[in-house]
């Protein structure tokens, strides 16, 4: 354990920053959202993006609405400031009414993913004189567009200088939004079961903070099989948080550990972000969805990668540095 936390580099998550080994790696699954947009960012070469763009095109072109025959695709045009497109498509082959805006682009090495669900009465078959202000797609379509002028690619390690949302392989610049909520996962190099999860979010909002539900939580885990580790008030760069680490059987049917940590449960200001930072031990890394014969392959863990002792040490060397980015004043 010394040597993993030995050589320890600097992630900006959220709107924190967080130290992590070297051999944690930036896990692909991940989920951001702001202002009602969802965002994925991804490198990619231009030339990648363009062929996957054009498919992409082709494949919304020949979507149908079950039933009716009609086409999903509405309209499409160019992305302002960037080489790409945004469709306006139905959000499922049931009807039309109900929209997705998707905006894919390309900037500087990244290919963006942004959409919002929108909804446009002009195709419902009981129209009335309320159809224009039920219609959302000109104010969804405006979100859509300033979330997009402030979102970019980052590299990874790198901290921005400025106040903004950290993502996966992303930034959105500007204040803290009410409607802001990302997670991103950081898995051990050459383990299926080891990584840590990072949620920060501004939607989601409790009433009791974690050690205030003890014992609703103590409930769960003695129908689980679960047992305490540790748990308490802690006090980490100047941020009050509330850890509870525990030990127990996991999905995977092996004796595991899940550590959690909790700041700014209560809170209601969009400043001060609900935060989780949970460590996973005997899990499996979060994965695209596979199928029977992906899932065979992959096979079944048969115990979990860290002892409870080094999920500890591995705890209590990075948690320590969660701490809040500061922005730089220009003079």
């Amino acid at each position: 354990m010394k040597a993993l936390t030995s050589e320890m580099t600097t992630r900006c998550v959220g709107r924190h920053l967080l130290d992590l080994p070297r051999d944690l790696l930036q896990n692909t699954q991940s989920y951001a959202e702001v202002d009602e947009v969802r965002i994925s960012i991804n490198p990619l070469a231009e030339r990648d993006f363009s062929m996957a763009l054009r498919i992409r095109q082709e494949e919304l072109k020949r979507e149908t609405i079950y039933g009716s025959g009609d086409s999903s695709l509405k309209s499409n045009w160019s992305a302002p400031n960037a080489s790409g497109l945004i469709f306006d498509r139905s959000r499922s082959r049931e009807s039309n009414v109900l929209r997705t805006l998707e905006l894919r682009a390309w900037r500087d090495g990244y290919a963006l993913l942004l959409q919002i669900d929108a909804r446009d009465m002009s195709f419902s078959k009981s129209r009335s004189a309320d159809d224009t202000r039920q219609t959302t797609t000109p104010e969804k379509l405006a979100q859509l567009l300033d979330v997009f002028a402030r979102t970019r690619g980052l590299a990874e390690g790198e901290v921005p200088q400025e106040s903004g949302l950290c993502i996966a392989n992303g930034f959105v610049k500007g204040s803290p939004s009410e409607k802001e909520s990302m997670q991103i996962a950081f898995h051990l190099k050459d383990t299926q079961d080891v990584y840590f999860s990072f949620q920060s979010d501004t939607v989601v909002r409790e009433n009791d903070t974690l050690l205030e539900r003890t014992a609703k939580v103590e409930r769960e885990m003695q129908r689980s099989g679960t047992t305490t580790v540790r748990k308490g008030k802690r006090d980490i760069q100047g941020q009050p948080v509330e850890e509870w680490l525990m030990r127990g059987p996991t999905p995977e049917r092996v004796p595991g550990t899940m550590f959690d940590l909790q700041a700014n449960v209560t809170e209601r200001d969009p400043a001060k972000p609900f935060v989780s930072l949970t460590l996973f031990n005997g899990f499996r890394i979060p994965a695209p969805p596979r199928t029977l014969e992906e899932s065979a392959l992959v096979g079944n863990l048969t115990s979990a990668s860290l002892s409870e002792a080094e999920a500890v040490a591995l705890w209590d060397a990075v948690t320590p540095t969660l701490r809040k980015r500061t922005i730089a004043l220009r003079p």
